[in-house]
């Protein structure tokens, strides 16, 4: 591109795109190369590169980047609908870099509020044109489930906690069985200040899994920052060496993380 052969340098970045389709810097340099500089434009490109990578999630995200108004509800509402039905439980981190527009904010809680209500109602995103036929378009049961983990997110980070709760707990008492939802209760009642009850959350959350590590790290670490030091010692104990001492373990192998908590933990208790 610094020599200008623009030709040479568009097939060179196709190739690299062929070989990793998640790179979004593979694809800005494209729309720099190709000299695009309006929507329209950019519009098109993504779309024939969605059409030629379809289960390619970076080019989905970038046009969520420049899309604005109708264009934008129509191809996030796809991008969610999709991550819904799929359960995919990282959604909310793959579109949060929409909420510093707040014009699109305002797009995908309308959308989420329809969402929900035609689900609960119909089984359906969209309100069926034809009731009769309800069932054969129903999405999973599991779409309500991960919709509701996505409405508590959604509202724990505009800051309305109350309603964060409210879809956490409706989640919750659809599936006690998802480790997910209890650690994204944790975090809200971390967000609201109760760190007491936030670290029995997530001990209830690593009750469920016991054989995950994340679940472990983040359930020792909210147990520290309730400074309930011994149990969060017995927690972070089940991964550490046997016939060891859980606090001299962690020290030995480094885990800064664990150190700095405990240390916080102790102060705050003097």
């Amino acid at each position: 591109m610094r020599l200008n052969s623009n030709d040479r340098a568009e097939t060179i970045l196709r190739d690299l795109i062929e070989r990793n389709n998640e790179n979004k810097k593979y694809y800005y340099m494209l729309e720099k190369c190709l000299h695009l500089t309006n929507t329209d434009d950019k519009t098109k490109l993504y779309e024939n590169l969605m059409e030629k990578y379809p289960k390619a999630d970076a080019p989905k995200q970038i046009t969520l980047h420049f899309l604005t108004g109708d264009p934008f509800a129509k191809a996030v509402g796809s991008y969610l609908q999709r991550g819904f039905q799929k359960g995919v439980p990282s959604l909310f981190q793959s579109v949060k870099f929409l909420y510093a527009a707040s014009e699109k904010v305002q797009i995908i809680d309308s959308l989420l509020r329809t969402y929900y209500t035609n689900l609960t109602k119909y089984g359906t995103f969209e309100t069926p044109a034809d009731k009769a036929n309800c069932v054969e378009e129903s999405e999973p049961t599991t779409s309500l489930l991960w919709l509701q983990y996505y409405l508590a997110q959604h509202y724990d980070y505009l800051g309305d906690i109350n309603k964060a709760f409210e879809y956490i707990n409706q989640a919750i008492c659809d599936t006690p069985t998802l480790v997910e939802l209890y650690m994204f209760k944790a975090k809200i009642h971390k967000h609201a200040g109760d760190f007491q009850t936030a670290a029995s959350w997530m001990d209830e959350a690593q009750s469920l899994d016991t054989a995950d590590r994340f679940v472990n790290c983040k359930c020792t670490k909210y147990l520290l920052r309730a400074n309930r030091i011994e149990t969060a010692l017995e927690i972070a104990g089940k991964f550490t060496r046997e016939n060891s001492s859980p606090g001299e373990y962690l020290r030995e192998m480094q885990c800064m993380w664990f150190e700095l908590e405990i240390a916080r933990a102790y102060r705050r208790l003097k």
